[in-house]
């Protein structure tokens, strides 16, 4: 704690050096990623909190952190100490609207931000409000702070890619075609976007497949102009011969902003305010660029999967299925024997490296026994393991990275005695899981109306949980991808081909934590006089603990999608599995 402080002293010296009122350190990298490489991760290293989401925003007297309803546990146990009040975003005003109040008078009201890690709609709301200066040079307190590293970048193949990049990036320039008759250029920022256009994968975030990039598409007499801005030394001779057989120029990573000065001053540019970071549209501007606010869909056309992406995923699953299988064959060996979460996280590692194609994981592993079950993004540490005893529950959420496919599911698992609140929590979940793995619904129907039908268990009981239902997943991609989002706010409309989570969850802090998770394609239904309507169709194959189950709290509708869940995942698994996991897998997946 005394290490945090000395951090927040040395930027409240900067702030007054450079005369600002106060500092707003995002977690966030150029490209806008979810999660960043630790070279960017000054929110970490100012506050100490870790969670994967947090706005810290620093003033001379007072130091906040903004973070969502995942992270308020944490959070509160990161924060202590610190002098750092850790804020619910969800329910509190915007970070703008405290900085106008909270920026006392007699006091600078500049606001400094590093303007490459905003996004330009996100910078243009803020500065409604505050006045917003482009500085980064807060890192230079950071001085041991970790150096960028590039991997190797590798091609996807056709087979697994299903379309090829040409294909992609020319449904990519008839959309610019359509929003500009001029020539026009784009930069593709996102690096998910960048790996899925190009068919090319890469090592440069941790566990996420992605080469660190900037793409430029220009669409010149309607027809594409390509030039990937990569590490050199990321880009082997295989995947050089690649990039000039489908017609993709190469540059080095740090030229983005010399040619978007000189190389394309003056043109048209089309960008999307949530997906490009102010700094970039500012040197955009001072080029003589003509700005043009375009959605290109790049995210929405890689959100629906075609076969050969499904295919990958659904042999994902099959191999997850396997390993899951034998995991919890040896969790029930090892329970009250000294095993502790820790040991559960680096089991889980071994058997996934077990299975053919396995590229790593998809996030870490989240372990967490008992009360840590209600932290919902918990990372186990070396002061918070702690054994896995005969009672309680435990909360296992996993995801792999294989060459085909992304995969990410959640049990939650008797370890021995439970409560009747720990039974009566987790059928209600179960329920709730259950409801919306059977949903049938209108296409175009709101994702936030499908996210009601998976919590009206809860709302039934008076219970609710507080982050999404669902998460888009991608295919060798991002364990959470974008638009696909099924929450209260989500606007989103799902299309078949669709790939989504489904995790409803009830936690009371203190005591434990349930969640259950599986992954859903979205599939025609009907299509009657009244439209076409659509559900779900599960793709993870890994059976669910029926031994916290109030059996009698289900209906005749529940028990029976359990029971053919199971008789799925059996015969699936079965050729995949040795005779002794098979029988195995009959005892603790049986019918109810």
């Amino acid at each position: 704690m005394q290490q945090i402080g000395q951090r927040l002293s040395m930027l409240r010296t900067w702030l007054r050096t450079k005369g600002y009122g106060a500092c707003v350190i995002l977690d966030a990298n150029p490209h806008l990623s979810e999660y960043i490489e630790p070279h960017y991760a000054a929110r970490a290293w100012f506050s100490g909190f870790t969670g994967s989401n947090g706005i810290l925003v620093v003033t001379e007297t007072e130091a906040r952190l903004w973070t969502d309803s995942r992270y308020y546990v944490q959070a509160r146990q990161q924060l202590a100490g610190t002098g750092i009040v850790m804020v619910p975003q969800e329910t509190s005003p915007s970070i703008a609207s405290w900085l106008v109040s909270g920026i006392k008078k007699g006091v600078s009201p500049i606001v400094a931000v590093d303007a490459s890690l905003m996004a330009e709609q996100e910078w243009c709301r803020w500065s409604q409000e505050v006045t917003m200066v482009d500085d980064a040079s807060y890192w230079d307190l950071w001085t041991d702070r970790p150096e960028l590293s590039f991997g190797k970048a590798f091609v996807h193949p056709l087979s697994l890619a299903g379309q090829s990049a040409a294909d992609k990036i020319g449904q990519l320039v008839c959309d610019m075609r359509s929003r500009c008759s001029d020539n026009a250029i784009t930069i593709v920022s996102r690096l998910d976007e960048v790996a899925w256009l190009l068919n090319l994968r890469g090592h440069d975030l941790q566990d996420s497949p992605l080469l660190r990039a900037w793409l430029i598409v220009a669409s010149v007499d309607g027809k594409p102009e390509c030039r990937l801005y990569a590490d050199g030394e990321a880009l082997d001779s295989n995947v050089k011969t690649y990039l000039n057989e489908i017609g993709v120029h190469q540059s080095n990573y740090g030229d983005l902003e010399k040619d978007l000065a000189q190389r394309y001053a003056g043109t048209t540019m089309l960008y999307a305010a949530a997906d490009l970071n102010h700094h970039l549209v500012s040197v955009l501007q001072k080029s003589g660029c003509v700005l043009q606010s375009a959605d290109l869909s790049v995210a929405c056309r890689k959100a629906v999967k075609n076969e050969a992406e499904l295919s990958g995923i659904r042999e994902a699953m099959l191999k997850d299925g396997v390993m899951w299988v034998r995991f919890l064959m040896l969790l029930q060996q090892q329970v009250g024997q000294g095993w502790t979460e820790a040991d559960v996280v680096d089991c889980l590692k071994r058997l996934k490296r077990e299975q053919p194609d396995c590229w790593g994981e998809s996030f870490g592993t989240i372990a967490a026994y008992g009360a840590n079950g209600a932290i919902v993004h918990y990372g186990v540490t070396p002061e918070t393991n702690c054994k896995i005893e005969r009672r309680s529950l435990l909360l296992v959420d996993t995801g792999t990275q294989y060459l085909h496919g992304t995969t990410d599911m959640t049990r939650t698992l008797a370890c021995g005695l439970l409560t009747e609140t720990e039974k009566h929590d987790y059928t209600l979940v179960m329920k709730s899981h259950i409801a919306l793995a059977r949903a049938v619904f209108p296409e175009g129907t709101p994702a936030s109306a499908v996210d009601g039908i998976a919590r009206s268990p809860l709302w039934r009981e008076a219970a609710d949980f507080k982050h999404g239902t669902g998460h888009g997943v991608g295919a060798f991609l991002n364990v959470h991808e974008g638009p696909v989002r099924i929450a209260p706010s989500s606007g989103v409309r799902l299309q078949a081909g669709m790939v989504t989570s489904d995790e409803p969850g009830l936690y009371r802090e203190g005591s434990h934590g349930v969640r259950i998770e599986n992954l859903l394609e979205v599939v025609p239904y009907k299509t009657s006089e009244f439209g076409r309507f659509l559900q779900f169709k599960v793709l993870t194959l890994c059976p669910m603990d029926l031994r916290p189950l109030q059996v009698g709290m289900l209906d005749d509708t529940e028990k029976a999608w359990l029971n053919e869940y199971h008789a799925r995942v059996r015969g699936c698994l079965e050729p995949y599995l040795t005779e002794k996991e098979n029988n195995w897998l009959k005892q603790y997946a049986y019918e109810i």
